[in-house]
């Protein structure tokens, strides 16, 4: 039985996929503590000026488990807040209030002073109808709080993938 050319070609790749996948290797969130934590500890950050950046610092202290050791690498970040509120559902508006926040981060060799990786990661956060201003302004500095210990997450977790696909260091 012949095999139409579309046919032909949704099996080959369904195929490689297939290939692809049982090439695949599954790490545990241990091998990967275990594989990263030496390159993690040489991570020197930057000191913080505002609340925020205190809490940013704290949580990937806490989620990078770092020990005293020599500080070879420099982590430079910047966080960016931003809110809208008074969204419309259905026509009708409301008190809800949307939170951005973005982080710009580098990664650099303090010795050679070559970047070795920088990005931004970005999250949002929706706050709900509370009447008093003070409320609403309690509900704001929540969301930003949360949103900075998500982004020191995804920060960690983004330098363990670094580091474990980054053979030189």
């Amino acid at each position: 039985m012949l095999l139409s050319r579309s046919h032909l070609y949704t099996f080959l790749g369904a195929l490689i996929i297939l290939c692809g996948l049982s090439a695949c290797q599954t790490i545990s969130s241990s091998e990967l503590v275990a594989q990263t934590q030496d390159q993690l500890d040489r991570i020197d950050i930057t000191a913080p000026n505002t609340r925020l950046e205190q809490i940013f610092n704290r949580s990937l202290k806490d989620n990078l488990n770092q020990t005293p050791a020599l500080r070879d690498l420099s982590l430079n970040t910047k966080l960016t807040a931003s809110s809208s509120s008074t969204l419309a559902l259905r026509g009708k508006s409301s008190n809800l209030s949307k939170t951005s926040m973005s982080l710009s981060y580098s990664l650099k060799d303090k010795i050679s002073g070559e970047e070795l990786t920088s990005g931004s990661i970005s999250a949002t956060a929706t706050s709900g109808t509370i009447s008093s201003y003070y409320g609403q302004d309690k509900s704001k500095q929540f969301a930003e709080e949360r949103l900075t210990a998500t982004l020191a997450d995804k920060l960690s977790l983004r330098l363990r993938r670094f580091f474990l696909a980054y053979e030189g260091l």
